[in-house]
């Protein structure tokens, strides 16, 4: 899975923006309290960290289909806005960097989160290229 230009998108383009109506904030205390694993899990892989918004974010739009690339061609400003890196042409994969993300401040990573980081991060450095979870829904 992925998601690919429609069309032509120039460089300096916003791609994608934090819709609260779309996408939800779970806040740390909020994921330590669910009792269903499964849910935590699911949360734990398809969430982003933003500090601007002080919680772990779900899309709910395109976006959950962007996959990981060190040399993406989206970067995500402190605005919760992704914008074109350079050109992406048309039915070019968008891509963007997981690493880059904000990681919480002050507060322990959640174990889930952390082994699904760790897991991540051997991938990548091995070469495999692409993210481990195969589907990029953490944007």
């Amino acid at each position: 899975m992925g998601l690919y230009a429609a069309e032509f998108i120039p460089k300096g383009t916003v791609v994608w923006e934090f819709a609260s109506e779309i996408d939800t904030v779970y806040h740390h205390a909020k994921l330590r309290s669910l009792c269903d694993q499964n849910l935590r899990t699911f949360l734990f892989i398809y969430t982003y960290y933003s500090r601007g918004l002080g919680g772990y974010v779900l899309c709910g739009d395109h976006a959950r289909f962007v996959n990981h690339n060190e040399e993406a061609n989206l970067y995500c400003d402190d605005r919760e806005r992704c914008i074109a890196a350079r050109d992406i042409a048309e039915g070019e994969e968008i891509t963007d960097n997981y690493f880059l993300y904000d990681h919480p401040e002050g507060e322990e990573y959640i174990p889930e989160a952390y082994a699904f980081e760790a897991g991540m991060r051997t991938t990548a450095t091995a070469g495999a290229g692409a993210s481990s979870n195969g589907n990029g829904s953490t944007y």
